[in-house]
Formats: structure tokens, sequence, C-alpha cells
């Protein structure tokens, strides 16, 4: 699965492919090794499993969270993945490109255990809008531009298209440099986009690239409130992968089995209720009582008049119902997105078995992120009056 990788991002060139694995592993060493020797006492670690969020440093996520660099809510025009970095955030915080590679690089492990994103390639875009020339000691650095064309010439997903856009004539010099190596990338095509943001986001727009996907405003504000929440469900998903490592080390070390209700906080085990408050202030009420993973809405109804609330988690969670709650949420965006990975294969299918067990496919990735699927409740219908409304989720 590791060389398809590699296979993929090259069009099956076995040469270009043995010489692109060779570079990326040798990326690794350099930028985890250290790292990951401190968590798994082996240099070398990193080398033989997919890279994760956890091997990033404090300082690594510290920077990420800004949001310098990002995947777009909606994939383009043509079914394929948006990255964004934003240079200004990186000149204005004077992110190391150390970090910045091992976020690059991480971020690229991840989107790269999708096999369609491997066939379909990624679509790139250096944001320079509002980076003055002053910034050009920083990202025209030779060591700035090293790091980063390395890392993206080395990296296993395949870049179909790069987009660079600026507003100072200034740039143009650091437009060149970057535009020479970028024939190296197999990249179907390289494009400037010279304006504001308003104008440069017109110009995406052609390509395929909506304004509403772009985590940008007109006005030049960085949104990060999707990027927050994959990245938060990123963090949790990691973190009960690793629960359930240890458990089967337990289990296989001759130990009772570790109950994860105690180590995964916001997971409870199945009959047992929680009381916690949403982030946004509104009240949600569940109980985790149904096996079966369909919702149970007289569960939720004895939930709420009982006054066992659950916190909403947007990043990961999805509600059910109509409206623009449903539709922006992070969590809901989430889950469609993974249906669309998924949409091909599902009407390729032949039998209804096949079709079930790709069904069970994504109720385990989402089991394994910690989602859960939420509905409102009436609020005439529940008792307590500090109850707003009222939500229960599938047994995860």
């Amino acid at each position: 699965q590791e060389r398809m990788k590699f296979l993929r991002a090259d069009e099956y060139d076995p040469v270009k492919a043995a010489e692109r694995m060779g570079y990326y592993f040798d990326m690794r060493l350099q930028y985890f090794c250290r790292l990951t020797a401190k968590h798994h006492n082996d240099e070398c670690a990193c080398i033989v499993r997919d890279l994760t969020i956890d091997d990033l440093t404090e300082d690594d996520l510290k920077y990420w969270r800004t949001g310098f660099y990002q995947v777009c809510r909606e994939k383009d025009r043509a079914g394929r993945i948006v990255c964004i970095v934003f240079l200004p955030l990186c000149y204005q915080l004077q992110i190391p490109p150390e970090s910045m590679v091992r976020v690059y690089l991480v971020m690229n492990s991840i989107l790269t255990q999708n096999v369609e994103v491997q066939r379909s390639g990624n679509v790139h875009i250096a944001y320079a809008v509002g980076l003055g020339k002053d910034s050009l000691k920083f990202i025209g650095s030779t060591h700035f531009a090293d790091s980063v064309v390395k890392a993206g010439r080395w990296a296993p997903l395949r870049g179909v298209a790069k987009h660079f856009c600026y507003d100072h004539e200034s740039l143009h010099p650091m437009f060149q440099k970057y535009a020479r190596p970028m024939a190296t990338f197999n990249a179907v095509r390289f494009r400037s986009h010279f304006g504001t943001n308003a104008e440069v986001m017109y110009n995406l727009l052609t390509f395929g690239i909506s304004a509403e996907s772009l985590p940008i405003t007109p006005d030049g504000v960085v949104k990060t409130d999707f990027h927050l929440g994959l990245i938060q469900s990123l963090l949790m998903q990691q973190q009960s992968r690793n629960v359930q490592e240890q458990q089967v080390q337990q289990q296989s070390n001759g130990c009772d089995s570790l109950q994860t209700g105690d180590n995964f906080p916001g997971h409870a085990q199945l009959g047992q209720k929680t009381t916690m408050s949403a982030v946004d202030g509104t009240v949600y009420s569940s109980s985790q009582s149904n096996p079966l993973g369909s919702p149970d809405r007289r569960s939720s109804r004895n939930c709420a008049e009982n006054g066992s609330v659950l916190v909403l988690n947007p990043s990961i969670d999805v509600i059910l119902g109509r409206g623009t709650h449903s539709k922006n949420n992070p969590g809901n965006i989430r889950f469609k997105m993974l249906l669309e990975d998924y949409f091909d294969d599902y009407n390729a299918a032949s039998s209804r078995m096949q079709k079930a067990c790709l069904v069970n496919t994504i109720m385990k990735q989402m089991q394994e992120a910690g989602s859960r699927f939420l509905f409102e409740v009436d609020d005439s219908k529940a008792d307590n009056s500090s109850i707003s409304t009222g939500s229960t989720e599938s047994s995860f």
C-alpha cells in the first residue's frame, strides 16, 4: 500500500516513484525521527508507519491552529482536495520552515490514506495577498524555499495544479523563483493571480474553486472554524486509536481490558449518561443506551427529562435534520466528504451485501473518530426547563 502511493503520484513510473520514495523517507528521517524517538525509543519508528498528528510538536500544533496551512472545506469542481497556505501568517508569526514542513507532511500522510485522493491528486494555493516587500527576506530565503519546494516535490500526493496569489509587484521575482522547479511537480498547470482578495477569489472561481470554500473573507480575514474542527477531529481520532492500541497491548499481555471511558474524555460506556454543556451555550441531552447505532427518540426524551446533557462537538458530531445549523456544521461537512469518497464504490457494488459492507466501513470510520449522530427534540416535550434542545446519538 505504501509503495502504491508513490506509483500513483508518478503515474505508475517505477523509476520516478522509487526516486520519490527515497527522498521522501530521507525527509521523514530529517524532520521526524528525533522527535518520535522520545515516544517510541526508536529513531526509525517513523519509517515503519504512517505519520500521525501525534508526530507534531506542541509548537507545530500551536502554529497549525493559527490556520497558516488549511484544507478547504469543499473540493474543487473536478472533485480534488484543495489545500492553501497563507504566507502572510507565516511571515507575521515567523513560523520556522521545519514546522511548516512537518505540518505539511503529516497532513499529506493523512490525505493519502484515501485511495481516491491519491488518484485524483490535490490543488495547492500559495496565498500571498497582503504580503509586503519586507517579507522577501523571510519568504524568499534559500532555507525557506528549499524546505518548502523539497517537501512539495517528494511527498506522495500528486499536485495537479498550483496557484500563486499576490498583490505586490515586488513579489513577482519570488513567483519566478518558485515557478522554475514546478515542472518537476508533475502539475497540470501552474497559475499566478495578481490583485486584491476579492479579485483573486474571483479568478480562482474560474478554476472551479468556489469562494465559499476558501477559508478567507474578501476583506482578507482568515477563517479557522472548519480548520480547528478538523484538527480537533484528528486529535480525538488519534487518541481513540491510541487507547485501542493500548487495550490490545494489555490484552496480549494477559491484563484486564482497558476501560476506554476512563482514558478517553468525552466518551462514556454504553448505558452511562453524561452531563455537560455545549460550548456555544446550547444544551443537548443524550443517552448512550442504543447498541444498534440508530437514533432513539424515546431515550433522548427520557434523558432530557432527567436533566442529563451532552457536549456538542461540532467538529465531529453530525446534526440530523434540515436547516443551516446542520448544513454549516463541520461534522456534517466532514461526513458528507466521507460519503463522497465512497460514492463510486457504492454505485459499483453488485450486491446488497457489498453495499452493506461499505456502509459498515463508513460507520466504523465515524466510530473511530468519536462521531455521533444528533437530532433536536422539541422543547415543549421536555419537562426540564433548563434544557433548550435535546439530542441523541448512535452508540459510538
